[in-house]
């Protein structure tokens, strides 16, 4: 009987060992599971949070990439294209991979660590390049400020000496001043019936000028109808002004030494003279140098 109880306890006694060891094993196996479950678990959020910091490096290589060309520096665009690319690549690696463990984590650690010493180097001479753009740009723009002010005094000073050579043009002009007309008729009196008018006496004086060039000069006197054309006697009477040929009623030859000078011209009526206003223009040297208006009338 005894010897029977002894068998029924080492029964039980082998069963309660293997119960307790499956229990054992099976603690174990939860543990690991669960302990796994929170390494994945803790993988998976370190996962999220470097795609974020690598999609955050990738937006400023992108950024970079827009303003590149006011770098102005191949080297560094190079440079920067090879880094972006690289981000691409680790950015899709961390996206797209389902094998991911806690030593590739690790991994991209250090390569996010890397790429930030790089943009801080990049930032740093991307900041070099802005200063010096900057510094070249207020270089250019007092270069262009100097430029437009010397333009300007050149432009003034052109503009002063075309002033002061007209001034001298002008005042080496002669000029006829004291300019009479007298409309005669066959007796020597004045009259204004044109019907009545047989000779136009035109009578100035050649001012003095020290200016002027002295020497032969061609004094010559345009009598205009009122319909602006010239009166003539001969078709070969013509003078040149400005290389165009003009039709003269009269013309004096005198030799000018700068000194005044009285002029007497006499025009014979031998053609019909309309009623109106008539301009005597007076020119010397191909320049117009007194002009003087009368009319005739019925």
């Amino acid at each position: 009987m005894k010897k029977q109880v002894s068998i029924i306890w080492l029964i039980i006694s082998a069963v309660l060992v293997i119960l307790i060891a499956a229990l054992l094993t099976y603690v174990y196996r939860q543990r690991s599971e669960i302990n796994n479950f929170k390494e994945q678990v803790n993988i998976e959020k370190e996962r999220e949070k470097l795609e974020e910091e690598y999609t955050a490096i990738f937006r400023e290589y992108r950024q970079y990439e827009s303003n590149r060309i006011r770098f102005n520096n191949d080297s560094l665009i190079w440079q920067l294209d090879r880094e972006k690319a690289r981000v691409k690549r680790l950015l899709e690696e961390i996206r797209n991979r389902k094998d991911i463990d806690a030593l590739t984590i690790d991994s991209l650690h250090e390569e996010l660590k890397s790429l930030r010493n790089s943009i801080k180097i990049y930032q740093s001479a991307i900041d070099s390049l802005g200063r010096e753009n900057k510094l070249l740009k207020a270089e250019k723009d007092d270069a262009l400020l100097r430029y437009r002010k010397a333009t300007q005094e050149a432009s003034q000073l052109q503009k002063d000496k075309d002033e002061l050579s007209e001034k001298v043009s002008q005042a080496k002009r002669l000029e006829a001043i004291d300019i009479e007309i007298a409309t005669l008729n066959r007796r020597g009196r004045k009259t204004d019936d044109k019907d009545k008018v047989s000779r136009l006496k035109i009578n100035f004086v050649i001012a003095r000028n020290t200016m002027a060039p002295t020497g032969e000069k061609r004094i010559y006197v345009c009598i205009k109808k009122p319909d602006g054309s010239t009166l003539v006697k001969d078709r070969s009477n013509t003078f040149s002004i400005d290389g165009r040929e003009h039709y003269f009623s009269l013309q004096q030859i005198i030799d000018y030494t700068g000194d005044s000078e009285k002029m007497y011209f006499s025009w014979n009526v031998e053609e019909y003279l309309p009623q109106g206003l008539y301009q005597i223009n007076i020119y010397a040297d191909s320049l117009l140098i007194g002009n003087r208006s009368f009319s005739l009338e019925n």
